[in-house]
């Protein structure tokens, strides 16, 4: 329950923090070009996240990146002294327990049983998860499709989808989460 709780609040942070903007967090010269291709923020995800450690530029511009869409409902505390949604610490000690090997093939196997057509419209990206035998490269993968689909793995995750992420915007925001272990 408290994993749903943090993707709903990823989610609307991810989502509501960008209205008005253009969601692109890629940095440019003075004369409006694109950074240089070393660039964590323009290499392609695969470059950076196939067995290479998060650089500090790509922690940095994930920082920047949680902090204009995820910080107003992970970070900080409402009047009542509650977040909106988990902490990236809670989520850090939870979500590597529900994504254990045999926990998450129960979890797909119980959405395959109940709501089948919802899972067929979602198998690739569970297949994507599933297919991780790391924890580690299971978690990457995991929030990888949860930035990109709140709901890929949970019908009733109330996160909205997370507006104006580029797949590096994805890759800089999970190194910055995991930065946090």
């Amino acid at each position: 329950m408290s994993k749903c709780w943090l993707l709903v609040v990823l989610a609307l942070v991810l989502s509501g923090c960008d209205q008005g903007g253009t969601g692109d967090a890629k940095k440019q010269d003075p004369k409006g070009a694109q950074s240089k291709a070393g660039d964590a923020t323009t290499q392609p995800a695969a470059a950076v996240t196939n067995g290479a450690a998060a650089g500090a530029d790509q922690i940095a511009a994930g920082k920047a990146l949680f902090a204009q869409k995820c910080q107003l409902c992970h970070m900080p505390l409402d009047s009542d002294g509650k977040r909106l949604g988990p902490s990236i610490e809670t989520t850090l000690n939870t979500l590597p327990k529900e994504l254990t090997e045999a926990a998450y093939q129960q979890r797909v196997t119980a959405l395959k049983t109940l709501n089948r057509k919802y899972y067929d419209a979602k198998e690739p990206a569970i297949t994507k998860v599933v297919a991780e035998k790391s924890a580690d490269g299971r978690l990457k993968e995991w929030l990888r499709q949860y930035l990109e689909d709140p709901k890929f793995d949970d019908p009733k995750n109330t996160m909205a989808r997370v507006a104006g992420l580029s797949p590096a915007d994805v890759e800089a925001t999970i190194a910055y989460i995991l930065s946090h272990r």
